[in-house]
C-alpha cells in the first residue's frame, strides 16, 4: 500500500474530532467550481496569487499554467468521516464535471485530479490534490484554480536624471522608478555618493564601482503575495524597455542585473528577491549604480570601498574601481577642488584613530596625484572618530562611519 504521513488526521485525533476547529479560517471559503462540502472536513488555510505559477498532472504527463491562482487547504477534523483517497478524488471530479468543466486527468487513479473549463471570461483549470494520509485516508487535500492569464506590468519606468543628488529622508524610489507594486512600501534605503560591489554573473565576478543607491521594498498586504518570477519578470521587462541588457541568467528568479550605457555614463540595476521562498516575495531590493556621468552636486561627497590594510595606510589593490570613479569625476571638472578627509569609527585609541586617518586621506591624495591631478586641486586631513555621521552603535553604523570624504573647496552649500 502507497503511505503518506498522516499530519492531519493525528492533529484531529490529538483534539479531539471537530472540537479542534470552531470554524472554517477566516476569509476562507470554497471555490466555486466544489462548493459542496465534504463531510468531516474545515478550511484550515486558503492562499491567493494574482499571478502565479502552478504544474498540474494530466493523463499524458503534465501542464505548466500561468494567471490568477486561488488554493483552498482542508483537514480532516472528524475521523469518523475519514475517506479513502480514491472518494475524495472522485467526489471533487464529480463536482469539477457538474461545473461545466472536463476531467483531463486519469479517471482510474492517482493522488489528485485536474479539470478544465472555457467560457466567455476565459480559460480555467481546478485541481484536486490529495495531502497527508494513504490511500485509505485523507487527514488533508487541497483544491486549486487556476484562471489563465499573462503576468500584468505592474512596474513603469522612465529616463533617470543625468545629475547625482539623491536624498535618503525621507526614502524614494529610485529615479527611474515611475511606478513599482501597489502593495509594497519602502521599507529602508541608503545612498553611497561612491561605493563598490562584487556580483557573480555567468562570465565570471564582476565589481559595480559608482554612485550607488539602494531601496528595500517590504509587502504590505500578505493576500497579495507574489510568487519570485512575477516580480523579477516585471523589473526586467520594464528595464529591457529603457535598453537595458540583462547580465545575469535568464532563469534566476531571486536575481536581475542589466546594464545601459548613456552618454551621461554607465547605468546598473540589480533586482534582488528578499524574504520569501520561489513562491513568495514578502521583500526585494533595487541597487542603482551610476559609473562615471557628471559630478555630484553636494558639497561632501562620502566614499566607500576605499579599503587599507589592517593598521596601515597603504591602499588595496580592490580599492581600484572607486578609486578610477573619483579620478573621473576630477578629470570631468578641471574646476574640481576638494579636502580628502579620513574618518575612522570610535574603535581603539583617539589619537591613534586621527593620525592614521590623516595617513590613509593622504594615500588617496598620491594616488590622484600619481594619476594625474595637479597637486594643487588636494590637500589631505585627518579626523579620526570626531565626525561621525551615524552613532557608533552597530557594527552597521561603524561601517558607515568608516570612510573617505571629499570636501569641495569654497563650496557653501
Amino acid at each position: 500500500m502507497k503511505s503518506r504521513l498522516a499530519v492531519g488526521i493525528g492533529f484531529a485525533l490529538l483534539f479531539g474530532g471537530t472540537s479542534a476547529w470552531a470554524a472554517d479560517k477566516e476569509g476562507c471559503k470554497p471555490p466555486a467550481w466544489a462548493p459542496e462540502r465534504m463531510p468531516g472536513f474545515e478550511i484550515t488555510d486558503c492562499e491567493h496569487q494574482d499571478w502565479g505559477e502552478v504544474d498540474m498532472q494530466l493523463v499524458d504527463g503534465s501542464k505548466h499554467l500561468q494567471g490568477r491562482v486561488d488554493k483552498i487547504t482542508y483537514t480532516l477534523v472528524d475521523e469518523s468521516k475519514n475517506p479513502s483517497n480514491e472518494k475524495a478524488r472522485n467526489y471533487f471530479a464529480a463536482q469539477g464535471k457538474r461545473s461545466g468543466a472536463t476531467l483531463m486527468s486519469d479517471p482510474q487513479g492517482g493522488w489528485s485530479c485536474t479539470l478544465t473549463r472555457k467560457d466567455a471570461q476565459g480559460e480555467h483549470w481546478y485541481e484536486y490534490a490529495h495531502g497527508s494520509g494513504n490511500d485509505e485516508s485523507t487527514g488533508s487535500f487541497t483544491l486549486t484554480t487556476v484562471d489563465l492569464g499573462a503576468l500584468k506590468q505592474e512596474v513603469v519606468v522612465r529616463e533617470a536624471p543625468t545629475d547625482w543628488n539623491y536624498q535618503t529622508n525621507p526614502c524614494k524610489d529610485p529615479p527611474w522608478l515611475v511606478k513599482q507594486f501597489g502593495y509594497f512600501k519602502i521599507d529602508s534605503c541608503s545612498v553611497s555618493d561612491f561605493d563598490q560591489e562584487t556580483l557573480s554573473t555567468p562570465d565570471g565576478d564582476l565589481t559595480l564601482a559608482g554612485h550607488f543607491y539602494r531601496v528595500t521594498y517590504a509587502l504590505t498586504d500578505p493576500k497579495k503575495n507574489p510568487v519570485a518570477h512575477a516580480v523579477w519578470q516585471n523589473y526586467v521587462d520594464a528595464l529591457k524597455g529603457l535598453g537595458a541588457k540583462l547580465v545575469t541568467k535568464p532563469d534566476e528568479d531571486f536575481k536581475a542585473l542589466l546594464t545601459r550605457k548613456t552618454p551621461h555614463g554607465e547605468q546598473w540595476f540589480l533586482y534582488e528577491h528578499g524574504s520569501g521562498n520561489s513562491d513568495s516575495t514578502t521583500s526585494y531590493s533595487l541597487t542603482y549604480v551610476v559609473a562615471g556621468g557628471p559630478p555630484p552636486k553636494a558639497c561632501t561627497l562620502q566614499i566607500y570601498g576605499v579599503n587599507f590594510d589592517f593598521n596601515k595606510s597603504n591602499l588595496r589593490p580592490d580599492s581600484e574601481p572607486v578609486l578610477k570613479q573619483v579620478l573621473a569625476m576630477f578629470q570631468a571638472d578641471a574646476s574640481y577642488s576638494a579636502e580628502i578627509g579620513g574618518h575612522t569609527d570610535n574603535v581603539g585609541e583617539k589619537n591613534y584613530n586621527q593620525k592614521l586617518s590623516g595617513e590613509r586621506a593622504k594615500a588617496v591624495k598620491d594616488w590622484l596625484v600619481a594619476h594625474g591631478i595637479a597637486p594643487a586641486r588636494l590637500t589631505s586631513a585627518g579626523y579620526g572618530d570626531t565626525r561621525p555621521l551615524v552613532p557608533n552603535n552597530s557594527d552597521a553604523n561603524r561601517a558607515r562611519n568608516r570612510r573617505v570624504e571629499l570636501k569641495r573647496v569654497g563650496c557653501k552649500k
